[in-house]
């Protein structure tokens, strides 16, 4: 049961610690045009951020219960019931929602990327696009597409985790050979 707990927090706690990090970290390091800025915040009314985020978060969530339950079960080594899941992923749902979902923080961090990245007449222009039919197509089904993405990248990446912890191995162990240390100094 300890585990269990254990391997719950850890998986939440990696997705929680990213989107709360995200809104401070973003804003407090970048200098902005104000005209930037302000068409940036035109950008996020024309794609509605807000219903954005919710559709994102909501996409996001669909897919996360069989990768989650894989996960516990493989950090502990005991089978976890679908309800504790459903469980898991509602509280889960439910603190993405608060961090991410109508975040004033959130929506200026967003706007202060997108005005880093563009000018202002750029940003006006990506806003002007939101009034073609084709990109509110895919301002509709582009959150629950990428999030399509998550368990197939996942499960690529697990078919190489192997590889992957043998060439970090390789790569630390040399580091501290060089050093001509061992790792446990």
């Amino acid at each position: 049961m300890v585990r269990l707990i254990c391997a719950v927090l850890l998986i939440a706690s990696g997705a929680a610690m990213s989107a709360s990090a995200a809104p401070a970290s973003a804003a407090a390091q970048i200098r902005l045009d104000p005209a930037a800025m302000a068409a940036a915040e035109r950008l996020l009314t024309a794609m509605d951020y807000d219903r954005m985020m919710r559709r994102t978060v909501d996409s996001m969530l669909d897919g996360m219960a069989p990768v989650f339950k894989q996960s516990l079960e493989a950090r502990t080594g005991q089978k976890v019931d679908d309800e504790l899941i459903r469980r898991l992923i509602a509280i889960q749902g439910e603190f993405m929602r608060g961090a991410l979902v109508n975040s004033p923080s959130m929506r200026r961090a967003v706007a202060t990327i997108y005005a880093s990245k563009f000018t202002a007449a750029e940003l006006n222009h990506l806003a002007r696009l939101y009034d073609d039919p084709v990109m509110r197509k895919w301002s509709e089904v582009g959150p629950a597409a990428s999030a399509q993405l998550i368990p197939l990248v996942q499960g690529v990446l697990e078919g190489q985790r192997g590889e992957l912890e043998r060439r970090i191995k390789a790569a630390v162990l040399n580091y501290y050979a060089e050093q001509g240390r061992s790792p446990s100094s």
